[in-house]
């Protein structure tokens, strides 16, 4: 049962409202460039990998917290 792209734009910002946010002005241009923010299933599934993929790689503070973690704890 595929889902409406139109229930998902509710929720996105649109272009001009993301341009003027302070915290993307950091990106400049890259985040600008108007093939991102199409929704179709390439974009979307492209999108997820990256995110999971990014998500999941322990990083050198990830270590840290843990080991804190589990010495306090123990």
């Amino acid at each position: 049962m595929p889902v409406p792209k139109k229930y998902f734009r509710k929720f996105l910002p649109s272009h001009e409202a993301f341009k003027q946010s302070r915290w993307a002005r950091w990106f400049g241009g890259w985040l600008h460039h108007p093939n991102l923010w199409h929704l179709n299933r390439h974009s979307v599934s492209g999108g997820v990998a990256i995110g999971l993929f990014t998500g999941l790689i322990p990083t050198a503070a990830n270590d840290r917290r843990s080991f804190a973690g589990s010495a306090v704890t123990r």
